[in-house]
């Protein structure tokens, strides 16, 4: 079975985890000093802090918020279900609001909120589109960013110049550069610059391992972005116009190498695509899970465009780890699934 996500890993970095057990500093040492560094370069924050994972990344960054207890905090349904689980973890509510027509919340849907009232939005694009909060800004409350599924390049980007107050990164072995795990806070406003973000840092220290692994990830950027697009022209020269003018519609002027899923839009049931896709040895998944609000009891009917975007979306394997023969392998089941 083709994978839906794998890390890909090359002998840098089993030589930056050799160099780092010899050294027998496995925390709070070069390498993790190094991978902070490198990150504030590459994205133009302000400062970062590593923490365990990327969903305490975004539970330290609504922290840092200092939000009254039980507040509302506007988010799109079609997420995945770390985010939430943040918000309640932080003591707050997640207030649900549908997607626009690109799987990403719009000014639209979240004014169509306001009379529940919010106290922050909390942007959470996935697939590694990024979604500028400029737009948002008017409803004046702090925004924080996830980015957990976006390339830390993509923060690099002209186009993105305001990617939220606080921006949330993963490293978890699944996402566009891994570190074994861990996530980051990456802090673009000044009035949150000295606030405590490592709430953590004692619990589940960021150790030396994953920063070794996660810089000579950063290294390779370039490599991984050369690999992705490749493979993402493969795919689009492979697909139906029907089943990728949603996801070039929805990149704007992302660029395809910073793409981290590569989601097709289907006209058939997507249960039946995934069954077809596995049917030949590839394993494709829905876009999220399952629709947030559902957990939370709310009725499918305020929330049109992201049931739709759940029926009707499916995710096929990215990763520069796969091999000639595996993208060879998606792109004709592509070719065939989707006319």
């Amino acid at each position: 079975m083709i994978p839906h996500s794998r890390p890909y890993l090359s002998e840098e970095e089993i030589t930056a985890v050799r160099n780092v057990i010899g050294s027998g500093m496995l925390i709070d040492g070069v390498a993790s000093s190094e991978f902070v560094s490198a990150l504030v370069t590459l994205t133009g924050a302000r400062s970062a802090t590593l923490v365990a994972s990327g969903r305490l990344a975004l539970k330290n960054a609504i922290d840092c918020l200092s939000l009254p207890p039980r507040s509302r905090i506007l988010v799109q349904t079609y997420v995945c279900d770390a985010v939430p689980w943040a918000i309640e973890a932080a003591g707050h509510v997640p207030l649900f609001a549908d997607i626009g027509p690109a799987w990403t919340l719009t000014p639209d849907t979240a004014a169509e909120r306001l009379d529940a009232g919010f106290a922050a939005i909390l942007l959470a694009p996935p697939f590694g589109l990024t979604q500028s909060a400029e737009p948002f800004r008017r409803f004046d409350v702090p925004i924080i960013g996830d980015l957990c599924q976006a390339s830390p390049a993509s923060l690099a980007d002209e186009e993105l110049v305001d990617a939220g107050d606080l921006v949330a990164l993963s490293f978890h072995p699944t996402k566009y550069i891994c570190a074994s795990g861990g996530g980051a806070i990456l802090c673009f406003d000044e009035a949150f610059l000295h606030s405590d973000l490592s709430a953590d840092k004692d619990s589940a220290p960021f150790n030396e391992i994953q920063a070794a692994i996660g810089l000579a990830q950063l290294r390779r950027l370039n490599h991984f972005f050369e690999r992705r697009s490749s493979i993402f022209q493969i795919y689009s020269d492979s697909a139906s116009d029907r089943s990728i003018s949603k996801l070039h519609a929805a990149m704007g002027r992302l660029n395809p190498g910073n793409l981290f899923r590569f989601p097709l839009t289907t006209d058939k049931k997507s249960q039946d695509v995934l069954r077809q896709f596995s049917d030949r040895g590839i394993a494709a998944r829905h876009g999220v899970d399952t629709l947030s609000h559902r957990k939370f009891g709310l009725h499918d009917s305020a929330f049109p465009h992201a049931v739709d975007a759940l029926n009707t979306t499916v995710s096929v394997p990215f990763h520069p780890s796969l091999s000639k023969s595996d993208i060879k392998a998606v792109a004709n089941a592509v070719a065939s699934l989707t006319k």
